[in-house]
């Protein structure tokens, strides 16, 4: 009995701990207390394949210097980002504006890495995840469309 509830306890740690999906919101890097990344992890729930999604990740300068994007990098070519190679002011903010472009069915969980001036060592990880579904699903618990006969009129 002992050995079940030590399984038990030790399953439970398990799940709540390390082998989550979800992403820390700690940001580890030297970009604590000069960075504030609005969400770094966006779910886009279901989309249908073929139908690129796009999702915008903010970025916000809360140091007394300027903050410089100096690279921003996806993980995979299925994802493409667009960013300002401009200066952020401090209290200023900027986008990344990501794009997955959803053409294999399935669960998805992309990363984008941005390097910062603030920490050139380490970049930090943004999430863009979901699942892709096929475009056409045949629903078989609704009857089919009745066609139009010639003459019919709507």
């Amino acid at each position: 009995m002992k050995k079940i509830i030590a399984l038990f306890a030790l399953t439970l740690a398990f799940q709540s701990t390390g082998f989550s999906q979800k992403l820390k919101a700690t940001d580890r890097t030297q970009n604590a207390g000069k960075v504030e990344w609005v969400q770094r992890q966006i779910d886009l729930g279901e989309i249908k394949q073929g139908e690129p999604q796009t999702a915008v990740f903010e970025v916000k300068n809360i140091s007394k210097k300027k903050l410089s994007l100096i690279k921003v990098a996806p993980s995979c070519t299925c994802t493409t980002v667009k960013f300002s190679q401009q200066d952020v002011k401090p209290g200023e903010t900027t986008e990344i504006i990501a794009t997955f472009d959803a053409a294999k069915v399935g669960a998805f969980h992309r990363f984008i890495s941005v390097t910062t001036n603030f920490d050139e060592a380490e970049p930090v990880a943004l999430i863009l995840k979901g699942q892709v579904v096929p475009k056409h699903v045949i629903n078989l618990n609704q009857p089919p469309a009745k066609k139009a006969e010639e003459g019919d009129q709507e």
